[in-house]
């Protein structure tokens, strides 16, 4: 009896760390999503604002790829308490990662807006200057 007490207990205990686990890989993968689709914004801007459009297409693939990976070594490696929390921190890595190369798009694009700008009060002064002569 009291060794079917511990084993209830023991399971109880697996069943619990079981289900934080499929919480965690769930509040993961909605994060994942959210910067994926904050990426795809990004990608879509910078195409817009500079020639190297083709760069920007082959790092978002290779960063949605290696999202594609690490869901799946994720997927995997939850179904143990212990796998999962060094997962955990795996994403987390990856998270400001992603984050990092989103603030650096974002930048990039708010400088190339702005040479655009310039360029373009470049061109005026320069077409107001030929209608003078």
């Amino acid at each position: 009896e009291e060794e079917l007490k511990k084993q209830l207990a023991r399971f109880d205990a697996l069943a619990r760390s079981e289900e934080a686990a499929r919480d965690a890989v769930g509040a993961f993968k909605s994060q994942v999503e959210e910067l994926r689709s904050s990426n795809e914004k990004l990608v879509g801007q910078a195409k817009r604002l500079e020639d190297e459009r083709n760069v920007m297409n082959v790092r978002k693939a290779s960063v949605e790829e290696e999202l594609k990976k690490q869901l799946a070594r994720f997927d995997a490696l939850a179904r143990s308490e212990e796998a999962a929390r060094d997962a955990v921190g795996a994403f987390k890595s990856q998270v400001e990662e992603l984050r990092s190369s989103n603030e650096k798009l974002v930048g990039q694009a708010k400088r190339l807006e702005d040479e655009r700008n310039v360029m373009n009060v470049r061109k005026a002064s320069v077409e107001e200057e030929l209608k003078k002569q």
